[in-house]
């Protein structure tokens, strides 16, 4: 692939791939950084890049954003982390009528972060399965490699961080309201 060539698909395929990161990230201009990251990265690799496949093309622009944003979130997730979750004051002012819902959402939305944070401190292999799973939406068998786990052993681990989050949801929640 030649330069003017990349030039036409990095314009072809430019909002598309901000729309995709977006998806995980919820936050525009944080996609907007990835995105331009990772067709950085592809600039680098525009000789090695056969552009008669489209499919293969495809497929290594997906990949390159996973990786992207995977390392966004994993250089500083504690500080981009509550860009994860919806706007919570924009679907409020849609969605939700009264005061105390709001701050029901904003409550609720507090104690997801804290688990979360607890859940990196107690096992951050789980944490980090999790994140790569439910956020970036890599799939088992690549989370299972990277590991050294089965895919049923990322089955496991993701079943047993859901259920101890849960209960920690509880035990915070709760134990805040005694």
């Amino acid at each position: 692939m030649d330069n003017e060539s990349f030039h036409v698909y990095y314009k072809d395929n430019f909002c598309q791939a901000v729309n995709y990161v977006n998806q995980k990230l919820h936050n525009q201009e944080a996609a907007k950084d990835v995105a331009q990251d990772a067709f950085a990265k592809l600039y680098k690799k525009v000789e090695r890049i056969d552009e008669s496949d489209q499919e293969n093309l495809k497929r290594l622009l997906r990949r390159t954003l996973d990786r992207t944003t995977y390392d966004y979130l994993k250089s500083a997730y504690v500080k981009h982390y509550s860009n994860l979750e919806p706007k919570e004051d924009i679907l409020c002012k849609e969605d939700i009528d009264g005061v105390e819902a709001l701050v029901l959402k904003k409550e609720a939305g507090f104690y997801r972060r804290l688990a979360l944070e607890n859940l990196r401190k107690r096992n951050k292999v789980n944490y980090e399965i999790l994140v790569k799973r439910n956020c970036l939406d890599i799939s088992p068998e690549s989370v299972a490699k990277e590991y050294g786990l089965t895919v049923k052993g990322v089955h496991n681990r993701m079943h047993r961080s859901r259920k101890w989050l849960r209960e920690e949801l509880s035990r915070l929640y709760y134990s805040d309201r005694k």
